[in-house]
């Protein structure tokens, strides 16, 4: 029966990608916080601002603080979820192009214990650790040439 292709499979090893894709969430969720924070610190200043310069609180000015105030939040909210979706995606795709060829490597090696026929391994174009295959390689050339 032939083997899947493993790489259909994004979650290869669950508990590492979990871990990487949640700091990725938690970093994009503190960089939205701050970035929040900050805009709530602005309209803060302007209202304060425009209070030290004699305008009354009933003056229409405020009005079009506000309004701005909930536009901005409602483009900044939208835009948020978008960077978070966009984080989190980008997350698993990158775990996976870590976790892959460690996993490649690693079923690769119990193949020739098993098997005891040493052979070169290839990863995907575009995974990360390319110099490992290249390692491994070169290690199984040199064990061949003592055999």
């Amino acid at each position: 029966m032939p083997q899947s292709n493993r790489r259909q499979i994004y979650l290869i090893n669950p508990r590492f990608q979990w871990r990487f894709i949640g700091f990725m969430a938690t970093v994009s969720l503190l960089a939205i916080s701050l970035l929040f924070g900050s805009n709530v610190l602005f309209f803060r200043s302007m209202t304060q601002d425009a209070l030290a310069a004699g305008l009354s609180p009933d003056n229409p000015f405020f009005d079009f603080l506000d309004e701005q105030k909930s536009t901005l939040s409602m483009i900044y909210f939208g835009m948020s979820a978008v960077a978070f979706v966009l984080m989190v995606g980008l997350g698993v795709l990158y775990s996976h192009r870590i976790v892959g060829p460690l996993h490649r490597l690693n079923s690769h090696m119990k193949e020739i214990a098993l098997d005891g026929e040493p052979a070169p391994v290839n990863f995907r174009r575009g995974d990360q650790f390319q110099e490992l295959a290249g390692s491994f390689n070169a290690m199984i050339a040199r064990l061949k040439k003592r055999v």
